[in-house]
Order: structure tokens, then C-alpha cells, then sequence
């Protein structure tokens, strides 16, 4: 038994009593710490941005971040397959409604880069504004407050994109039909066409500009024989994981693997139900993070009943084993070995530890009893083990073994301490227990909080293992909370702010002038990729899909308050008040056998159009005021018009349809 020297007047419990637990064949004297964190040199993460040497004024450098989390080839990419799914949809009348809500210019033109760059922007713009719905944000009533985000993007628009995102091809089936090869061909040209569009990165303006050989860097690394069950958010996936690597030039010596969830209350067999957790529900991811910034270098989304993980490969009868070692082989790479990382008790074991060490990588955490491990010299919690006990042995695999009694019985495993490295630390008295009632009262007295001296490894692991809670906390802060129903959505949401607060680090370390705060950052942020998306689709030319001319708007400032409050409207809506005459609606020229009056679902009465016209005709005429226009459901297919049964017959008197 090794003891501690005692401080003059220091109570016993203060300072750990280790002890010795004895092995035969003397394994306790072979232990040799694979990194020995008290004499090694410390080793930060460090950034470096890829072409960039140094940044300008903050609006430049937010500019420039943009550019590298969401390029050209990533807008292009998603609208490109957005696009398509769209033109599917349209096209595919077995995969929709038989009767849909009227077309209009929002639903009809073709989804851009730029509208992704703003529906992205919108999407975190509603994490730091959030309201009950997504159409909340475009409400213009007294009571409602104008958002300043939404002239960038109508809200039909932005739903009819939140409803046909994709990032992936929809069907690849549909691609090896033959029976619409000229309808192929047009798809073809219009693809090539969306994916030649000019790219806007203006020197002025603050954008880096950027070659083409680090252009061809930002590509998907999306493999289209890629099998895994989340394949239609993989691309997204490989990007954010690709970049986060790309900007790290030293990837530091801490790092913690631990698991993040994503909430989703869906339904889906590879959600996850953990109780007490502060997701209690969603998918699971695996991430490995630097421990001291929260940087996320690189992660692994694991299906419940799912064998098409990535790291499938790697599996044996230890699936924890395999799970770790690929995150630090695809998240370290070269540097791996001198690193330590940082786990708890979910992945570690004798095998892992054992495997660490092979692979000169050193290993600390926590630790629950397996089956045949820990050794049995370690025994269990006894009535005559004092407070700040630490036992501690070295099983077969060189690896120590401890454990310490806190107000618990605590296991630990390490490869990088020694069981006599202690630190002193102000401890807070800890609410009574059954197991810690009888040490309380001679350890803490009536003070509050006491130094005490607790094991090295204790201390490293409390500041070191919450380099993913750190991460999860900051995507907490501002993720927008938005219902879906397509599964792969919720992760589409999460790589977007694993991008957000990767950007946010970056910056941080990086960045010449430095914002106020998190949340003033991701403002910036948001906006400049509006208004970055704004400059792409004013330059992709002159007129719309329809042959209108394009109306320019104005360059938006982002300096314009993030929320403001309107006083009484100046203008309102007209509205007809039978004081004026209404247009004679204007009917299709289509042959009368295409005009059919269809039954529009989930939808609000509209006003017949044709009654209207009636009844504004003869308020002009006799001065006699007729009675309301009916509301009605119903619609001409071909004149993309309300009308009610009876208008119908009296407007459309050709139509052998009625």
C-alpha cells in the first residue's frame, strides 16, 4: 500500500488512500503508459485556411466562411436534385394527388443554387428567431412582427423547396426508363444548363475568389455504389465532414468519442429510445471531437436495426471496438499515434484498451463491469473502504485498472496516468445519500465546499470528455425547430449546424475581427448567405422560366434590425367592396375537352371568380347591390381558376366535361 504524505491538521478523507491490488506474475510491474500526459508537451488544435492566408473586416471574413462551408458545387449539387425530384413529381401523376392546388410561378419556376444559399440562410435565421410554424415568419398582421429574412424568399417558395428537397437522384430507376427519352433529353439540357450556371464570388465585395483545383477539392465525396442506410443525406454528410478535416492543420493530442442524438419522433426502425437523456428519441450519432474547442472532426451516423453502417467493415465480436478505431482511423489518419482519446463507459473494454495501445494511441475513461473484466483482484465496494479510496491493478492487456469511491463506486481504465498522479481540487459538499451520508459530515463539516485531493485521471477526465457535450450544447442554442416528415430530414437539419458551429470555431481562431457572441455570428452568417444567394440568381440571366423580364432587387443590408415590430398597415389588402367593376375573368384557350372541374384537397374556399365578375357587373349597371360570391373548392384545370358548379356550366358551355 502506497501512501500520501498528509498536510499538518488535514483530515484523513481529504487526500486519496491508494492501494495496491497485487497480481500474480507480477503484471502491476510491466505497466508503462502509452502517452504520459504529465511529461508530454501540450498540443493544441490548430486551423489554416486552405488558399486564404489572412482574413479582412468581419463581414469579409463571414464572406469567405460561407464560400468554404457552402460552395458553388454544394448549392448546384442540391438543386440540381431537387430540381429533378420537382420535375418528377410533376410528371408522375401515380405519385401525387389526383387533383393538386393550382400552379403558380413559385411552384412552377426551377429551383436554383441561389435558392438554396437563402433557404439554407432561412433555416438559421429560424434558430435564433423561433416561432410556433414555418409560416409564421411571413404573417403581415398588426399583431405579428415583420422578419426582415423573408424578402429574400416568399413563403410558397420556400415551402414548395422544403417539400422537394433532395441531394440525391429520387428514383434511379426512373433514369433507365425509355418510354420519354425526348422528355430525357430536355431534363439532360436543362441539367447541364443549371450546372454551367456562373459562379459569384466578388472581390469587392468580400468573396475569395477560388481556383479551380480547390473547386474540385469541394466536390461531394459521395459514392453513388455507397449502400448505407442514409444515403439520401449522404452527400451532405461526406461535405461536412470532408471540409471540418480540411481546415484542421494540427489536429491536437485530447480528443473525446462519445454519442450525439438527433431528435426525431418519427417513425423510423433506426431511431434510438435512451430514457433520461435530454434527447430521449432520435437517430444516434458517433462523433469524434476535439475536447478542449468542441471542434467536430468527424462522425458516423449508426442505425438501430441497420447492418449497412460504415464502419460494418470494421466490426467484430467487440462493436464498440471497431466503432472507435474507425473513427480515429477516418477522423486522426497519420496523426493518431501519440494521441489520446477520451471515452466512457459505453465504448471502453479490455479489448479496445488492448488495441489503443497497439495502434500507439493512449485511452482514459470510465469503464462498467463486462464479463470476465475487470480483474477480480479489484473486487467489489466493501463496508471497511474508506472515502477517496483508489484500488487499483493492471489486467493481461497493460492496461490500469482503478477503482475510486466518490459517493459512488466509480471504475476507471487508463493508458496514460500513473495511480499515484493526484491533483487537488475545491470540491462542493455533495448532496446526502444512502452510500455517502456516513463520510460527509467528517470530510466537509459545516462548510460548503473543502479542497480535496482527487486521482489525476478523475481530473483529466472531467475536463476533457466533454468535447462533444460542448459541441451539442452550441448546436442547441440555435437549432431551428422544424417538423417534418420525410426521416433523413432531421439529419440534413444537424449536418447543417455541425457546419454552423464548426464555422463558429473556425472563426474564432482565425477570424481578424471577432463578433460579440455566438448568436451575433450566426446573424451574420445567415444573411450573407442570402444575399450571397441573391447576387446568383440576379447573374442567371435576364428573364424568368416564363420569358418575363427578371426584376432586380435591391442589394439587401445587413445591417437592417434583425426583428422589428410594424405600427398600423399603411396599405391592406384590396379587397372587393361592390364599388368597382371586376375584370371579366379570362378562360383558357385550350380545347374545351381539357378543361375539367377538379376538387382541390386541404385547402381554404376561394371565391368563384365568375360570380364575382357577376356581381361587381351588376352593382355597375343597376346600382343594386347582388348578393356574396359563393366560396367554393373547386377549380378549372385549364384555366387555373375558381369556380363554383354552377359558374362552371355558365362559363365553360362548350365543355362536354360538365
Amino acid at each position: 500500500m502506497i501512501e500520501v504524505a498528509l498536510a499538518e491538521g488535514e483530515p484523513r478523507l481529504r487526500v486519496p488512500r491508494i492501494i495496491e491490488k497485487h497480481r500474480p506474475n507480477g503484471v502491476n510491474a510491466t505497466y508503462v503508459p502509452v502517452v504520459d500526459l504529465e511529461t508530454v508537451t501540450e498540443k493544441n488544435i490548430v486551423f489554416e485556411l486552405p488558399g486564404r492566408r489572412t482574413l479582412g473586416n468581419l463581414r469579409q471574413s463571414v464572406a469567405a466562411s460561407t464560400c468554404l462551408w457552402f460552395p458553388d458545387s454544394l448549392a448546384q449539387s442540391i438543386a440540381m436534385h431537387s430540381e429533378h425530384y420537382a420535375r418528377s413529381r410533376r410528371r408522375d401523376t401515380s405519385t401525387t394527388r389526383p387533383t393538386t392546388r393550382p400552379t403558380t410561378s413559385m411552384t412552377t419556376a426551377p429551383i436554383s443554387p441561389g435558392d438554396i444559399l437563402i433557404f439554407i440562410g432561412l433555416i438559421f435565421y429560424m434558430g435564433i428567431v423561433r416561432l410556433p410554424a414555418k409560416r409564421d415568419y411571413w404573417r403581415t398582421t398588426d399583431l405579428w412582427p415583420s422578419h426582415p429574412a423573408t424578402k429574400f424568399m416568399s413563403r410558397d417558395r420556400f415551402l414548395f423547396i422544403f417539400r422537394h428537397l433532395h441531394l440525391v437522384s429520387a428514383d434511379p430507376d426512373i433514369a433507365d426508363e425509355s418510354d420519354d427519352g425526348g422528355d430525357r433529353e430536355e431534363d439532360s439540357a436543362e441539367e447541364d444548363a443549371l450546372q454551367a450556371e456562373v459562379r459569384v464570388f466578388h472581390e469587392e465585395d468580400g468573396y475569395d475568389s477560388v481556383s479551380e483545383e480547390e473547386d474540385e477539392n469541394m466536390e461531394l465525396g459521395y459514392d453513388e455504389n455507397n449502400d448505407v442506410w442514409f444515403r439520401k443525406v449522404s452527400p451532405l454528410i461526406n461535405h461536412v465532414r470532408m471540409t471540418s478535416l480540411r481546415v484542421v492543420k494540427s489536429r491536437g493530442r485530447l480528443h473525446a468519442v462519445d454519442e450525439m442524438m438527433v431528435r426525431f419522433l418519427g417513425r423510423s426502425a433506426e431511431t434510438y429510445r435512451i430514457k433520461n437523456k435530454p434527447t430521449p428519441e432520435g437517430y444516434k450519432w458517433f462523433v469524434l471531437a476535439d475536447s478542449k474547442t468542441g471542434y467536430l472532426l468527424f462522425f458516423s451516423p449508426a442505425g438501430r436495426l441497420s447492418s449497412q453502417n460504415e464502419y460494418r467493415s470494421q466490426q467484430s465480436n467487440d462493436k464498440t471496438r471497431g466503432l472507435v478505431r474507425f473513427l480515429i482511423r477516418e477522423g486522426l489518419g497519420d496523426e493518431a499515434e501519440g494521441s489520446v482519446i477520451v471515452l466512457d463507459n459505453y465504448f471502453t473494454s479490455q479489448t479496445l484498451c488492448s488495441a489503443l495501445r497497439a495502434d500507439g494511441v493512449g485511452v482514459f475513461g470510465t469503464s462498467r463491469n463486462r464479463r470476465g473484466w475487470p480483474p477480480a483482484e479489484l473486487g467489489k465496494q466493501t463496508r471497511d473502504q474508506l472515502f477517496n479510496d483508489l484500488r487499483w491493478c493492471v489486467d493481461d492487456g497493460g492496461t490500469l485498472v482503478m477503482r475510486w469511491l466518490d459517493n459512488g463506486d466509480v471504475l476507471l481504465v487508463s493508458t496514460c496516468h500513473y495511480p499515484t498522479q493526484t491533483v487537488e481540487v475545491v470540491r462542493r459538499r455533495p448532496r446526502l445519500t444512502t452510500t455517502n451520508r456516513h463520510f460527509v459530515g467528517p470530510v466537509w463539516g459545516d462548510r460548503w465546499a473543502v479542497p480535496i485531493e482527487i486521482p489525476k485521471v478523475i481530473h483529466d477526465y472531467n475536463f476533457n470528455m466533454n468535447g462533444v457535450d460542448k459541441a451539442d450544447q452550441m448546436i442547441a442554442y440555435y437549432a431551428a425547430s422544424l417538423r417534418c416528415r420525410r426521416t433523413w430530414l432531421p439529419m440534413f437539419f444537424q449536418c447543417l449546424h455541425v457546419m454552423r458551429v464548426n464555422a463558429w470555431i473556425l472563426f474564432r481562431h482565425v477570424g481578424v475581427e471577432k463578433p460579440d457572441s455566438h448568436k451575433d455570428f450566426v446573424m451574420e452568417f445567415a444573411f450573407e448567405l442570402m444575399s450571397r444567394g441573391e447576387k446568383i440568381d440576379r447573374t442567371c440571366g435576364d428573364v424568368d422560366d416564363r420569358g418575363n423580364p427578371r426584376q432586380a432587387k435591391a442589394p439587401f443590408s445587413s445591417k437592417a434590425p434583425a426583428l422589428t415590430t410594424p405600427g398600423p398597415r399603411d396599405k391592406k389588402r384590396p379587397r372587393y367592396n361592390g364599388q368597382k367593376r371586376v375584370p371579366r375573368p379570362t378562360l383558357s384557350s385550350a380545347p374545351p375537352s381539357s378543361h375539367t372541374l377538379a376538387w382541390v384537397h386541404h385547402t381554404r374556399r376561394k371565391r368563384c371568380e365568375w360570380c364575382s365578375w357577376k356581381r361587381g357587373r351588376a352593382f355597375a349597371d343597376t346600382g343594386e347591390r347582388a348578393k356574396e360570391a359563393y366560396k367554393t373548392q373547386y377549380f378549372c384545370t385549364a384555366c387555373n381558376k375558381y369556380f363554383c358548379k354552377v359558374c362552371y356550366v355558365e362559363a365553360h358551355p362548350d365543355d362536354t366535361n360538365s
